[in-house]
């Protein structure tokens, strides 16, 4: 039954918006295969590496995406049924749009992305989720509030659960802080996916963060190197974007190198939300990494705080050398235990996970196109 929730909204404007612009040169141009969007920002500078996105107004399932090349022009093809366009840039998706696909459409003008902080006084909020209507944009309850961290700017419906709450305007790079009084009765059941399976990672989106970044704020991607090992690729100070690669049956994914020296390791991890956010993940069943790599792999989901001998208790998996591409599949009991080295069984380390890091001592290489958990409703925990 739909729920009609009364709403007090006071509202906070941290910075402002700011312009926006749509008399750029180029034109739209048909191809064999689709058309070509000339991409900018409001200021009519070409965006390279952004991404545009087609979603299925239906389903709201991804249908198209790619990348813009040096010139900010990027090649869609043009689906059969109706779909909304996204368009992302930057490393923490700092630019944004969502609109409606014209395949007549000429350019892209992409804005300042928004921040959305909804705070509820209801105890049953933590078990609803909050989506943006008509958008795959969605949050989950944390620390007495639901956080959009990077939203397009636009009218759109703000959904709790299956009840529709108010119409929100969001002007380009605002920070909206909303609070809402609502009684809520029969609270729905989150789940990320009906089947319980969640995309942590398939770098399809150009960015450098993780797909928890839509429900919680993260860090990202990040590169580490102990004794004499070293990162080739990305070399010191490079962005993300030197990271990515993509072929025609994966489409993007990672594409790191590293020089292993004479000891130590290279680190290549992302936290699961900022450094203050651990998550429960008891429920998970399995985790399938699509990789490959010439050196053999260790991958760890590690707690947020450290044991009083500074070091962090986690779970590890093997992942061994595999030069074509690979998906395995990783499940609680085939850990590697060494307590000596905080290499802990999964159930002793579930309810605390802060960072999945792939661990490497061998090799020379390391790509990844896909990290999917299986089972997980993430819960979201305050270590």
């Amino acid at each position: 039954m739909k729920r009609l929730l009364t709403a007090l909204i006071s509202t906070l404007l941290i910075w402002a918006c700011s312009g926006s612009g749509s008399d750029m040169s180029g034109a739209t141009s048909e191809t064999t295969n689709g058309i070509a969007l000339h991409v900018a920002d409001a200021r009519q500078k070409p965006l390279a590496h952004a991404r545009v996105n087609l979603y299925s107004k239906e389903t709201l399932n991804k249908l198209e995406s790619a990348t813009t090349d040096d010139s900010g022009v990027a090649y869609v093809k043009v689906p059969v049924e109706e779909c909304y366009l996204e368009g992302i840039a930057g490393s923490d998706s700092a630019l944004m749009v969502w609109n409606n696909f014209d395949s007549t459409q000429k350019e892209l003008v992409l804005e300042p992305s928004a921040s959305v902080v909804v705070r509820m006084d209801s105890a049953e909020a933590a078990s609803l989720q909050m989506v943006l209507a008509e958008t795959p944009y969605m949050a989950l309850w944390r620390d007495g509030a639901f956080v959009f961290a990077h939203v397009p700017a636009g009218k759109f419906d703000l959904l709790l659960g299956d009840s529709a709450i108010v119409e929100m305007s969001l002007d380009a790079g605002v920070t909206l802080d909303t609070v809402l009084t609502s009684a809520i009765s029969e609270p729905d059941t989150v789940q990320l996916d009906s089947a319980g399976i969640f995309t942590f990672e398939d770098f399809e989106d150009g960015d450098s963060l993780n797909n928890l970044a839509k429900y919680y704020p993260n860090h990202g991607w990040y590169f580490s190197s102990m004794g004499d090992c070293k990162w080739t690729r990305p070399e010191d100070g490079r962005s993300f974007d030197a990271v990515q690669d993509s072929s025609a049956d994966h489409g993007y994914f990672l594409s790191a190198q590293y020089d292993i020296g004479d000891s130590g390791m290279v680190i290549l991890g992302t936290h699961l939300g900022t450094d203050s956010l651990a998550f429960d993940m008891s429920g998970l069943t399995a985790i399938r990494v699509t990789y490959r790599s010439n050196g053999n792999l260790n991958l760890g989901l590690e707690n947020a705080v450290a044991t009083d001998g500074g070091a962090y208790n986690k779970a590890m998996w093997n992942l061994p050398a595999a030069e074509k591409w690979t998906e395995i599949e990783l499940k609680p009991g085939d850990e590697i235990l060494k307590p000596s080295a905080n290499q802990l069984e999964w159930n002793e380390v579930s309810k605390e996970i802060a960072l999945l890091s792939f661990f490497i001592q061998d090799g020379s290489f390391i790509e990844v196109d896909k990290i999917v958990f299986e089972g997980v409703n993430f819960v979201y925990y305050a270590p």
